[in-house]
């Protein structure tokens, strides 16, 4: 069996386990990222604009450093950030990885719109989120994420990913953030990629 067929079949198996007790799935999240089975970690660069679309109506370009563990972290710490936008210093990324799915989040399959299957997450630990959707096309990946706040909070982030060295990742993200008190978008790149398959980078400089 060649290394292709062996990533494939982990990914199917993958796909199954995220969905397991939903009592039926889509195959997208196995199609689009089966070749990410072997992906233990990587590093990568995030570069970006933050508007305010309220009250001091500012842009403020952001960058930051990122890290993926798989089964571990997945989240990208942003320097720079001012004070009043202090709690957007560390974004956790684990939606956009289906291979970070569980155990983080109890995980139900939603049926399929315009070719891909959608998905609900829900933190047990994150009391003030309502419902967490993702829709997942089976060939460019995690296309959209939905949050929904008790509170009336709002954040839809729109996702292209694409190929680096082999496996489907982040390329661009476009959120728009309707929150209490606050209305913002936040436009990024993601590049400078360094993908390790097989162990752990936890330890390193990056830490969560």
């Amino acid at each position: 069996m060649d290394a292709a067929w062996a990533r494939r079949l982990v990914g199917v198996a993958l796909a199954g386990f995220l969905i397991a007790g939903s009592g039926e799935g889509g195959s997208a999240v196995a199609d689009a990222y089966g070749a990410n089975a072997s992906l233990r970690s990587y590093t990568f660069t995030m570069h970006g604009t933050m508007a305010m679309h309220t009250f001091p109506w500012l842009r403020i370009p952001i960058s930051g450093q990122g890290l993926y563990d798989r089964g571990r972290v997945y989240d990208v710490h942003l320097a720079g950030i001012p004070f009043f936008a202090k709690g957007f210093g560390r974004i956790d990324l684990s939606a956009l990885a289906p291979q970070m799915w569980r155990p983080k989040f109890d995980v139900s399959y939603a049926g399929s719109q315009d070719g891909a299957d959608i998905y609900t997450l829900r933190d047990p630990r994150d009391a003030a989120l309502r419902s967490e959707t993702v829709w997942v096309d089976p060939v460019h990946g995690i296309r959209e994420v939905l949050l929904l706040y008790d509170n009336g909070g709002r954040v839809d982030l729109h996702v292209q990913c694409a190929m680096r060295d082999g496996y489907l990742v982040p390329a661009a993200t476009d959120a728009q953030i309707d929150v209490p008190h606050a209305k913002l978008s936040v436009t990024a790149r993601f590049g400078d990629y360094h993908m390790t398959a097989g162990r752990s980078l936890v330890g390193s400089a990056h830490t969560r």
